[in-house]
């Protein structure tokens, strides 16, 4: 009933607090719109903030997975790798004869957008590239067999984990498949040979990652095995050629930022593997074909960064990747909660405001868009998060405008404020059994998903699951926390109509 009252109330005086939001003053000293509102603000609710260091974090649960270099001048450079698995394209396959490979190709689809069309060409843009710099990309065959189950924790979902680059690259083979010097991603659309209508053609592809790897391998340790058990099954094949290992290298001898998403997931995500079958007859011509393997079932994202030092004090030092996040406690004085639950408000509106510390960022540098706040304790969106009417499914840059309003600038101070309004409005009513309030904030690339991973926090062993977008997010920030400057403190404002 309470949050009923909550909500008609927020609709009623949206309109007011559109032309009176200057007028709201502290606790007792005014009053807004109609007398019978008596509308007002409250701050003073006791709150801590720390930043929370990540040790590691689920990486095998993502909807995309990060490869390259990424620069932060307070963090240091982080790189990112990758281990997945692959499938056949159909198992126990059935050659009419010998196959001969030819050439064998590997594609996996960047994100991008088309920017421009003109007839049949077409120019795209990279939606998740940041910065251009070229690397050394190896390519792995890896020994290490990747569980779906964990029989240690009876056989729920196996995890693995950002840290576990050492284990991953003990278990590969000594050489590596192929090696492509002066990698880059590129926007630029590629031509792909397939299959069109029954027949093979040259096709445009939208922009992705094309290597070609070594013909010989794929004979020896793919269509030769035809009529094996290392074919006969997708299990068996996992067992046989446990998977491929992208390893990023900086061979320039100076820091690199080459820094990019992979759609792995895609089922576009392949190696074709071009086929021909000698012609036994004088007439007969060469069958010509194409096997495919898949990207697909287990893959992890590890994450190296040299030098990594999360500061502590009064700000809040926020990274993506296995980097750090803030833990923000509300009510932290004994008997807080309940006094104010005994005032029976109808909360209008509540937010926290984050203001960037400028003086503590290194300056150039591009500020993350989006933070994301969200119950630590339960591991769970905020009420806020379902019922803005902002969302949209299709561009999360414009979506849960209301509840997480993206990196705004006013009079040259940038800051994010996040409105909690029905959090805190469910907290404050006066049934609820919620003894104490703690929050993650964290920065998002996609405020659309929560997808929610487990992660190691050394200082918060009962708090395990994070928002997987935060995993791929590159950027980082520095923001006050409740020790700053007049007028950028952390506070929560609640904003409330006490019942005539």
């Amino acid at each position: 009933m309470n949050f009923i009252r909550i909500v008609l109330s927020a609709i009623v005086l949206s309109l007011v607090f559109v032309s009176c939001e200057d007028d709201l003053t502290q606790t007792g000293s005014g009053l807004v719109g109609e007398t019978n509102f008596n509308a007002q603000k409250y701050n003073l609710v006791s709150l801590t903030a720390k930043t929370e260091p990540i040790k590691k974090v689920q990486t095998n649960a993502l909807s995309s997975y990060a490869l390259g270099f990424n620069q932060d001048p307070i963090y240091g450079e982080t790189s990112a790798n990758i281990l997945s698995q692959l499938r056949l394209g159909f198992p126990n396959p059935q050659f009419n004869g010998n196959p001969v490979v030819d050439s064998v190709v590997m594609l996996v689809p960047y994100f991008s957008r088309i920017k421009s069309r003109e007839g049949e060409n077409v120019t795209y843009a990279l939606d998740s590239l940041y910065g251009n710099d070229s690397y050394t990309l190896e390519i792995y065959r890896s020994n290490y067999f990747l569980r779906d189950l964990d029989p240690t924790e009876n056989y729920e979902a196996q995890k693995y984990y950002s840290d576990q680059q050492s284990l991953f690259e003990s278990n590969l083979e000594s050489t590596p498949i192929h090696i492509e010097n002066n990698f880059s991603p590129s926007a630029s659309a590629v031509s792909v040979v397939d299959f069109e209508s029954g027949k093979l053609d040259t096709l445009s592809k939208s922009p992705r990652m094309k290597l070609k790897l070594p013909a010989a391998y794929f004979q020896q340790h793919v269509i030769n095995k035809a009529g094996s058990d290392a074919l006969l099954s997708n299990e068996n094949f996992k067992n046989h050629f446990r998977g491929l290992y992208f390893k990023v290298k900086n061979n320039s001898g100076t820091p690199s930022q080459a820094y990019t998403l992979l759609n792995l997931r895609s089922d576009e995500a392949e190696i074709l593997i071009y086929y021909h079958i000698p012609a036994t007859g004088v007439d007969e011509e060469d069958e010509t074909g194409i096997y495919r393997l898949k990207f697909s079932g287990q893959m992890v994202n590890v994450f190296d960064t040299q030098n990594q030092n999360i500061p502590t004090g009064q700000g809040l030092y926020l990274k993506g990747g296995a980097g750090s996040m803030a833990v923000i406690n509300l009510f932290t004085e004994e008997g807080e909660l309940e006094d104010l639950r005994a005032n029976n408000w109808l909360i209008n509106e509540a937010n926290l405001t984050f203001y960037v510390n400028e003086s503590a960022l290194a300056g150039g540098e591009k500020q993350p868009n989006r933070l994301f706040i969200y119950d630590l304790t339960n591991g769970a969106t905020l009420a806020d998060y379902t019922l803005d009417i902002t969302a949209n499914d299709n561009n999360p840059n414009i979506s849960r405008l209301n509840h997480l309003q993206p990196l705004t600038t006013e009079d040259g101070v940038s800051f994010y404020k996040l409105r909690i309004t029905n959090y805190i409005g469910d907290l404050l009513n006066p049934e609820s059994e919620r003894t104490s309030s703690k929050l993650g904030v964290v920065l998002s690339n996609n405020v659309n998903v929560f997808n929610p991973v487990t992660v190691d926090l050394p200082n918060e062993s009962e708090l395990k699951r994070i928002p997987s977008p935060m995993v791929l997010n590159p950027y980082s920030t520095v923001l006050y926390g409740v020790q700053a400057p007049e007028g950028k403190e952390l506070k929560l404002e609640i904003f409330y109509t006490q019942p005539d």
